[in-house]
């Protein structure tokens, strides 16, 4: 007789054990239809905002062949930029999660206005030697590195740089002219 209610025990306990496993198996299957919709849903935004996000930067780029003003946009992905001549007086570079590389390859500066909005980026300046240089930093875990030889003569014009960022890295370069 004790055997009996000890088996129905088992049963009984091996029953509820297999409901609780049951209920847990359900819960373990929400949880993950819903991480599995939340990243489709996230990566379809993340597609179409980057699609028009692209479309807007390829217009914008084709003005800079135009305007005194250049604009550069670096959206998930790496971009390097070369500026010769004369005709720059404002730069704005925007990164979000990417790199830019802007080499101002300028024979007779003029001053020169740098905007820089930066999400999780890398940017590196590369600016012709003896040049005054000034640099105002607004960010959250934005670290900038200033490596230019800047020059002592009162006439050289200034190149003026404004960084917004938030977890970036801009780091500034003096490079030799190669004409002297």
């Amino acid at each position: 007789m004790e055997e009996t209610k000890v088996l129905q025990k088992t049963k009984e306990e091996k029953k509820r054990l297999q409901e609780i496993q049951k209920q847990e198996r359900k819960k373990r299957h929400k949880r993950n239809v819903k991480m599995i919709s939340a990243c489709l849903v996230t990566g379809t935004a993340l597609g179409v905002y980057s699609f028009y996000r692209k479309k807007k930067s390829k217009m914008m780029e084709t003005q800079n062949d135009i305007s005194l003003e250049k604009y550069y946009d670096a959206f998930f992905e790496a971009k390097k930029i070369e500026l010769t001549g004369k005709d720059t007086e404002k730069i704005t570079l925007r990164a979000c999660f990417g790199a830019i590389l802007l080499k101002l390859d300028i024979d007779q500066p003029k001053e020169i206005i740098i905007e820089l909005e930066s999400i999780m980026s890398g940017i590196l300046i590369q600016i012709p030697e003896n040049i005054k240089f000034c640099m105002e930093q607004k960010g959250i875990m934005t670290k900038t590195a200033n490596q230019v030889q800047e020059s002592d003569s009162e006439d050289t014009p200034t190149i003026y740089i404004e960084v917004k960022g938030i977890c970036s890295g801009i780091c500034v370069r003096s490079i030799p002219l190669e004409n002297e």
